[in-house]
């Protein structure tokens, strides 16, 4: 539709008054889609890289984000106000989420390459027994 009124205005065509008045709300419309967009795509990131067991500790973030959007499918449409603050208030529980799961594997990551450094045994298991003299001189060695 606005983009018909644009082309209308620009031929230089009659365009009624109802249609004029959302026509002037059209940057915001493209703001809030913008936004919205964002919003739709940081939640689908969280959901979509959030493993089974993460969940349990993201769980009351992804609640809180669920109840914000719910008061605003439930309550609000295009021309109603508050979309500005239902916008604000989504991003910034989204936000939330998306930079708690980010920590979450950031820390995975850390505590994984902290293992990997323990990837090789601290005493390798002799085939035949030794006697105490040769055992404390293997682990010497390999402490040094």
């Amino acid at each position: 539709l606005l983009r018909e009124v644009k082309y209308f205005l620009i031929l230089g065509l009659e365009v009624p008054e109802s249609v004029m008045k959302i026509f002037s709300s059209a940057d915001a419309f493209r703001s809030w889609n913008g936004s919205l967009d964002l919003i739709v795509n940081m939640n689908n990131s969280v959901l979509n890289n959030l493993l089974p067991v993460e969940k349990p500790l993201v769980n009351p973030y992804l609640a809180k984000f669920d109840a914000v959007v719910q008061r605003g499918l439930a309550s609000l449409n295009w021309s109603s106000d508050g979309v500005d603050e239902f916008i604000k208030e989504s991003m910034e529980q989204v936000k939330c989420m998306h930079d708690v799961l980010k920590t979450m594997k950031d820390n995975l990551a850390q505590i994984q390459d902290a293992v990997k450094q323990w990837d090789t045994p601290m005493i390798e298991r002799a085939v035949k027994p030794t006697d105490t003299d040769e055992f404390e001189r293997t682990f010497n060695s390999m402490k040094a």
